[in-house]
Parts: C-alpha cells; structure tokens; sequence
C-alpha cells in the first residue's frame, strides 16, 4: 500500500496531545483504510474521502504527494507538520493543501460539517511536470491554506467522481488529478519567483513589476493603464520602455503568457475549452480559439488532440 497510516479515530473528543503523537512507532502498514475515511483507487493514484465530523488521522505517504481539499464548511483542525508542535488551523472550503511525499502528517477534526478529499499522488509526475513546465527546482516543503481559481471546483468534481463505480479506471480521473497538481504547483511556483525577484533586486526594476504584476493577473481584463500603473510609470512612457527592451508591445506579451497557461491546461487538464478561454482572460471561447490559431496554426481542440 502507498500509503501508510494508523491512528484515524471516529467521534474522538479528547484534544490532540503532543506526547501521544510523538510516541507513535515508524507507521506500520495498513491494508485497509482507517475508520470513517474511504478510499478509491485510480489509474496513477488514490483518493480518500474523510466522512464530516471528528475524525483524528496520523501518516505519511512515502511515495506519494498528497493533495488535500477542504469542501462544504469551515473545518477547526488541530494540526502538524513533521513533528512540528501541534496547534489549531482553520480549513476553509475551496482551499487545498499540499504535502509531498515523506510528509510526517497529524491532524484532528472537531465534529463539524467540514469534509476533507485527499488526493494521492505518484510524486514523480510532480517532478516530470515540472521538467516539462522547465521550473528549476521542485517545491519540498508543505504548503497550506492554498487558494487558486480551479481548487473548488477540482475538489468538487473528483468528490463527484467518487461516488462513480467506474472511478477506478476512469481516464477522466487521472487528468484531474493532473489537473490539481499543475494548479497546486503553480501556486507554489508564483510567489517563490517573487520572494526570488525580490532577492535579487529586481523588485525595484518596473519592467519586473510590471511582468509580475501581468501573471498574477493573467484571467483578469488587463489594460495598458493598469500595468503601467503597477510600473509606476505613465502609459505612454511605459509602452515605450517596454517595447524598447523586450522588442514586442505589452499587449503581444499579455497574449503570449495567456497561450502559455492555455496550453498547459490543454494538455494537462480536460476542462472544456470554454473554460479554459476563461481562466486564460480570453474575451470569449471564439476569441480564444481565433488567437490561439492565429498564433500556433492549429485550433485549441486540434493541439489537445496531438498533444
């Protein structure tokens, strides 16, 4: 079994004691999953759905990354990290939380309506998707309370799948669950570029804020005027000083990043098309499909299909 996990307790009141988690042994195997928590295999994977209300769990995953997404409610979870000390976390629903693989894990729920989605991951294809997206480095560290555009609705959608007998061999599965990991990564990847941007000074650069300022906003309406703004420089005088350096218009670079993004999520997701235009800041799907032709020589629906 990938994972190996002891100590998931239904309707437990008592709260969580530091001596008690720290005696426990090396996390012995188990074959079945813990009490209150169900668990599905799929193509590439596992996924477990904690039942609401109070529930204690203790693991690690020692090849697999662990995705984890808060649905319904606001959930009180006393938690922790590799042993760190435990203290109480509030889960809200949409958000998701990532724990790569050799994660020492210990979280306990009150008895509230919050229900937990755990998404398991072969934490190679986290290293291979980030070779293909060429991002130096991969994130090693947990990360909590991560919010992006697409984490409800994925939490939601492979909730949904799991009531579906054919779960387990369902290609639709496996691409959301790729699906979740490039979003989770690229929630990651954004402010670690920043935090590296600021090391190296370029923060004071206004071209770099004005590049940074055009990713994080890449699904908004982005105007001339606004990405100047956030270059502290006039629009004209932008424009100007931004054509100069790069040789394309800021305009032809807000288009460029969004067929980037689109062609990540075209091969890494099955969200529809109509989707994916708008997370990508397209006007429209048709806007989105003429763009990305005019751009690339082939249709949205024709460059997923020879991905």
């Amino acid at each position: 079994m990938y994972l190996q996990s002891i100590g998931a307790v239904q309707n437990s009141s008592a709260s969580p004691s530091r001596e008690r988690y720290l005696k426990k042994a090396l996390f012995p195997p188990q074959d079945c999953p813990p009490n209150g928590v169900t668990a599905r295999m799929f193509d590439g994977g596992l996924v477990t759905l904690h039942k609401p209300g109070s529930f204690e769990a203790h693991f690690r995953a020692h090849d697999l990354d662990v995705i984890a997404f808060s649905l319904d409610a606001p959930s009180r979870v006393y938690f922790s990290l590799d042993r760190e000390d435990i203290r109480p976390r509030t889960f809200s629903p949409g958000q998701a939380h990532f724990l790569p693989a050799r994660t020492t894990v210990f979280a306990q729920q009150d008895d509230q309506k919050g229900q937990i989605l755990t998404l398991c991951l072969d934490h190679r294809i986290r290293f291979s998707m980030l070779k293909q997206m060429d991002w130096t480095g991969a994130p090693s560290a947990a990360r909590i309370n991560l919010r992006t555009p697409l984490t409800s609705e994925l939490g939601h959608r492979l909730r949904s799948l799991f009531t579906q007998t054919a779960m387990e061999k369902s290609d639709i599965t496996s691409a959301i669950a790729r699906t979740a990991m490039h979003d989770v990564l690229s929630a990651i990847h954004a402010p670690e570029e920043r935090q590296a941007t600021r090391a190296r000074g370029l923060d004071h650069d206004p071209l770099q804020r004005a590049i940074c300022y055009i990713e994080e906003n890449l699904e908004k309406r982005l105007t001339l005027s606004d990405i100047a703004q956030a270059a502290c420089k006039s629009p004209f005088h932008f424009a100007k000083l931004f054509k100069d350096a790069f040789g394309i218009s800021p305009f032809d670079h807000v288009i460029e990043k969004r067929l980037e993004r689109s062609k990540v999520l075209l091969r890494h997701s099955i969200l529809p098309i109509s989707h994916i235009a708008e997370k990508c800041g397209f006007n429209s799907p048709s806007h989105f499909s003429k763009t990305f032709r005019a751009r690339t020589g082939r249709t949205p629906r024709q460059y997923r299909q020879f991905r």
